[in-house]
């Protein structure tokens, strides 16, 4: 074992060394502190003996320095002291110090404290290389995992969710998402759509939505009716799930006039049909067992049809949503959301109106299971020659768009959705299109609600509060006359992708920004995680102008 012993006494380090030699030790010495900093940086020892009192540096200063310098090694230090007085003796430890040895020296004593130090750094050397090895395993899982969502991503999403009459979320709880949202048009016109909920979350939900996905666009395009893709993924999923796996799954069918809708409900909750004043007008409630869970021969080949006017919306969820629970347990629930929806004033924002309900009402709670939410505009003619193919090629190009939104644009729409779009038009960024739409809607939900109409958010403090919030917000923005908001959009090729540098101004009159830039995650408030949310999407996040002005900048890679 390599020892160093720091000492300026030349009697004791004769007996030390005489002592440890006796052992077999290998020994080396320094006289004060400085030395012994020197030694340790030319060979890092095994154990270190070291004296108080010395010339040039003592022991309490030598110690700390060793102990910050090599912080990466574990080196144990036993201070050599005839003093037992207890401040002193304190110090020692606050220094850094792990041991003491009295003076006159017990070579048995010596040796069970060299051994039991020895038993401490090896357990220590073993920790530390586990730690790093499952580190390294971690981070090559990581990657694997993030390779392949990607490849997930391109399989599974490549249709005409893109479409201008069709907004949703997709919130998984882990890398993969057990929920599977697909859309496509009919090679004679019309659209079918699909949601299915896989048993459980994470991989193991989502090993069928591939073959599901291939079964759902190929059919699609080659005009088979939604009954016939049911029964093509039932056998299909009989055949390569495992017992206890199953997909609670909805299809529905829209036909090339927008006017009529076909629906198949197997195990979802209730869809929703609102008339075009946004209230509840029909619900499809399920009347089917979620496929892969009977044969093919079982199921009843029946389709609830119903005619629609312009401007209906179908709302399609899964359970995920109306099961998701706030901090103190409560569900969401199907009431709740049916109240959002009849409560909403205006029917084009009714989809936003869902998304920020429930994420206020789960604020501080935690996610449980995969959220997937649809909204499908009805009544304009669908055809399938407007189809877009999400995924060609297209190098990292330098653009920017700038423009500004007044009280009537704001008040008209929610332009979230067009500002997505047109990030995906001009640079195909489809497998990002959910964390940049999370990115701008809480940049312009910061900026329209506390910069333009002037609400605090601190009202949502309990359930009462949420209802003012709500409340006051749709007083102001009934009466709003003035406001603005100006977006600016630049990107950037960086080599391996490209950076998106987001700004957005409001014309309020900013808040005290610095008192919430510490806010984390784990805040468990209802106000003031937008911006740890930010920080989390984004590599850089800067507020100016007193924080009515704010500038996120997202990279992404090839």
């Amino acid at each position: 074992m390599n020892i160093l012993i720091v000492d300026d006494d030349k009697t004791n380090l004769t007996i030390l060394k005489a002592m440890l030699h006796k052992d077999g030790h290998l020994v080396r010495s320094a006289h004060n502190g400085l030395e012994a900093i020197d030694s340790v940086t030319e060979n890092i020892p095994d154990l270190i003996l070291m004296d108080l009192m010395m010339p040039e540096m003592d022991g309490y200063a030598a110690t700390q320095i060793i102990k910050e310098r090599f912080r990466e090694h574990y080196i144990p230090i036993i201070f050599l002291t005839g003093v037992t007085d207890e401040n002193m003796l304190a110090r020692c430890v606050e220094s850094g110090g792990d041991d003491f040895l009295s003076k006159p020296y017990s070579r048995v004593i010596l040796n069970a404290k060299i051994q039991a130090h020895m038993r401490v750094k090896h357990l220590y050397e073993t920790q530390m290389t586990q730690t790093q090895e499952l580190s390294y395993h971690h981070e090559r899982l990581k990657r694997e995992q993030q390779i392949a969502e990607r490849i997930f991503t391109r399989i599974v999403h490549t249709g005409c969710l893109a479409a201008s009459n069709i907004k949703y979320l997709l919130s998984p709880v882990a890398v993969f998402n057990g929920d599977l949202l697909l859309a496509g048009y009919k090679p004679s016109g019309g659209m079918h759509i699909m949601l299915g909920d896989f048993t459980g979350h994470g991989l193991p939900a989502a090993i069928g939505a591939m073959p599901v996905a291939d079964i759902f666009y190929g059919m699609t395009k080659k005009g088979f009716s939604i009954m016939d893709i049911v029964l093509e993924i039932n056998d299909k999923l009989r055949a390569i799930l495992p017992t206890g796996l199953f997909c609670s799954t909805c299809l529905a069918e829209v036909d090339a006039t927008g006017n009529t809708i076909s629906v198949f409900n197997a195990g979802l909750p209730d869809i929703i049909l609102c008339d075009s004043q946004g209230k509840v007008r029909k619900k499809f409630g399920s009347n089917h067992l979620p496929l892969g869970v009977v044969s093919s021969h079982e199921i009843e080949k029946s389709l609830v049809i119903c005619e629609t006017e312009p401007g209906e919306r179908l709302i399609i969820y899964s359970d995920g949503l109306i099961e998701s629970t706030s901090s103190d347990g409560t569900m969401y629930g199907q009431d709740r959301l049916e109240q959002v929806i009849n409560g909403c004033t205006d029917p084009v924002l009714i989809f936003e109106t869902l998304c920020q309900s429930q994420r206020d009402f789960v604020s501080g709670g935690d996610q449980l299971d995969d959220i997937t939410l649809l909204e499908v505009v009805l009544g304009s003619r669908v055809d399938a020659s407007t189809d877009i193919s999400p995924f060609k090629n297209r190098d990292p190009l330098h653009w920017q768009v700038c423009f500004d939104l007044y009280a009537e644009d704001l008040k008209a729409r929610e332009p979230i959705q067009t500002i997505v779009q047109m990030v995906m038009d001009a640079q195909q960024l489809y497998d990002h299109r959910s964390r940049l739409h999370t990115l701008l809607m809480e940049m312009y939900s910061n900026a329209f609600e506390h910069g333009v109409l002037g609400l605090d958010s601190k009202l949502k403090k309990d359930p009462s509060g949420f209802a003012q919030y709500y409340m006051q917000r749709q007083e102001k923005l009934e009466t709003l006359a003035d406001g603005r908001i100006s977006v600016r959009i630049e990107h950037r090729p960086n080599g391996l992708g490209g950076v998106l540098k987001i700004e957005m101004e409001d014309s309020g009159q900013g808040f005290d920004f610095q008192s919430y830039l510490n806010v984390d995650k784990t805040n468990k408030q209802f106000s003031g995680r937008g911006i740890s949310l930010l920080k989390g999407l984004g590599r850089q996040v800067e507020f100016f102008r007193n924080g009515s002005g704010v500038r996120v900048e997202y990279v992404w890679e090839d």
